[in-house]
């Protein structure tokens, strides 16, 4: 799993004229009305299109003419500019009937990992040329992506043999790779752990670079003590997390503990 720093943004619309109906996480939303002029509701939910479409987020913005006349509707939503440059208004409806509901549905893809906060204005005008502008806001996060890594506890054994009764040292190497979107030398050291226990390297630099498998590409190698990773009798594999430009990352290899399980007793 890669993370791509140039974010391409897309942005789909559409447009329905139907009974009202959302899906998702009403994060925020603001019914309103105005006496004696137009009355309209407004609501604005959204949701992170999570787990098929990681990145992205589905904007609604519903609207309900509430009066009893028609009225000219201009919705806008500038806060979308930050996130996708388009034109505003996003939509105008002349001669909104009254009980008429006006759906919006704006998709973003491809986003960095955040909160993102989103406001909505909708103006609108009566037959009498009364104008009253109504507005609503939402709020969405988006969780940091976890790239997956190729990892070699203690490089070069096989199998990859962890004495729980000593107080040894594991090497952990995470392996280079031609994967443009993740490259070793990028790693934050001071947010490797590893092991159940989330063991911090023992050297102060936290790792440093070799090339364990020969496969021409840098490696990073860190060091970790046995009795802080947390790793137990019958344990199969260890992993290590860390961060880069602030993505979390883990990789998982096999083990195997001494001593064995007994197997009359299990671990």
């Amino acid at each position: 799993m890669t993370k791509n720093n140039n974010y391409k943004k897309m942005i789909l619309m559409t447009l329905l004229i139907a009974p009202l109906f959302t899906a998702g996480i009403t994060i925020g939303s603001l019914p309103q009305a105005f006496g004696g002029g137009p009355q309209v509701s407004v609501q604005k939910t959204c949701e992170e299109q999570v787990p098929t479409e990681p990145g992205t987020i589905q904007w609604t913005i519903d609207v309900e003419n509430l009066g009893s006349t028609n009225v000219d509707l201009v919705v806008s939503d500038p806060t979308l500019a930050d996130l996708f440059p388009f034109t505003n208004p996003i939509n105008e409806s002349s001669d909104f009937i009254p009980g008429a509901q006006l759906t919006i549905g704006i998709t973003i893809s491809d986003l960095p990992a955040g909160i993102y906060s989103n406001t909505v204005f909708v103006t609108v005008t009566d037959d009498l040329g009364r104008e009253v502008t109504f507005e609503a806001s939402a709020e969405c996060e988006i969780l940091p992506l976890t790239i997956d890594v190729d990892i070699d506890i203690k490089p070069g054994s096989d199998p990859n043999s962890i004495n729980l009764n000593g107080k040894g040292i594991i090497p952990v190497a995470i392996l280079g790779t031609t994967n443009s979107g993740f490259n070793v030398l990028d790693v934050d050291v001071t947010t490797l752990a590893f092991g159940p226990n989330g063991a911090p390297p023992i050297h102060r630099v936290g790792a440093h670079f070799e090339d364990v498998n020969d496969d021409g590409y840098l490696d990073l190698v860190s060091h970790f003590r046995t009795q802080a990773t947390g790793i137990v009798i019958g344990d199969l594999e260890a992993c290590i997390t860390g961060e880069i430009a602030g993505i979390p990352f883990e990789g998982c290899d096999d083990i195997r503990t001494i001593p064995e399980p007994d197997p009359t007793t299990g671990p």
